[in-house]
């Protein structure tokens, strides 16, 4: 059996312990496959972490507050902290996910 369909190609809450700050390298967009379908999502890629971070909507809205900008070709370069959120809910379950918060 192949298990490279089984690995994530990106960042996932469960790779994450504790803060990281991390810098904006680039945000592109990615086509994802799920559940059989293509999703179109941005993806944050940074030099500290080897896997991009897909960015939904929460994760985007965050980083345009924190940031200032909602120009994602203006935050190359600009340092975050990304967390994992164990309060992150998706379909109405409590799962985890990655969050952003400013420098302090």
């Amino acid at each position: 059996m192949i298990v490279d369909k089984f690995v994530s190609s990106y960042l996932r809450s469960e790779n994450v312990v504790g803060d990281l700050l991390v810098t904006v390298n680039e945000v592109r967009e990615a086509v994802l496959q799920s559940n059989g379908k293509s999703e179109s999502k941005l993806v944050m890629v940074t030099p500290e972490l080897a896997l991009p971070i897909v960015l939904n909507k929460a994760m985007l809205r965050q980083l345009i507050d924190i940031f200032g900008s909602n120009e994602a070709e203006s935050w190359k370069g600009k340092r975050v902290i990304l967390y994992k959120d164990p309060e992150v809910y998706f379909q109405g379950r409590r799962v985890g996910g990655l969050r952003f918060k400013r420098l302090s």
